[in-house]
Parts: C-alpha cells; structure tokens; sequence
C-alpha cells in the first residue's frame, strides 16, 4: 500500500478504479478518502459505513479491550525473565 500512496503521488489522478478503492479502503482520512471516490457509489456506501461502524457503541468497546490486551502484552514481554 505504502507503493500505491507513492504513486498517487507521482501518477496524480491517473489511478484505476481498483487502486483507487484500495486506497479508499485504507486513507484514514474521511475527506481524502471522499476525495479518491471521486462519487464512485460503491466507494462512497464503504466510507459511509466505515463511518456508521468507527462511532458504533460496540466498536468502541472491542477497540478499548484490544488495545488493553496489545498493552498487557507488550507490559509482559518487557518483564525480565526470571527463570535463569
């Protein structure tokens, strides 16, 4: 993906349907990324709905508990091992 942001930069708007939805699919900028769907519909209901989901209640949650999880696992592998 980082090979396809670099050649928006170089290419500009000559990007394929294709890419363009890929980058869609990553740009965590809303206003980017309405801007690389050009209007594309199918392109516009997946940022729609990726909104719709971000601020879901549940979303939030699960995204709460996992970084604690990533967190507890990183705090873990940073302890030294005393079994030496």
């Amino acid at each position: 993906m980082v090979e396809l942001r670099k050649e928006v930069i170089n290419r500009g708007k000559g990007l394929s349907d294709w890419e363009r939805f890929l980058l869609v699919m990553i740009e965590p900028n809303i206003e980017v990324a309405r801007s690389l769907s050009n209007g594309d519909p199918l392109m516009e209901e997946y940022i729609n709905e990726a909104i719709e989901v971000s601020n879901s209640e549940e979303f939030k949650k699960e995204y709460a508990k996992e970084v604690a999880r990533r967190k507890a696992e990183a705090e873990e592998q940073e302890k030294p091992d005393d079994s030496q």
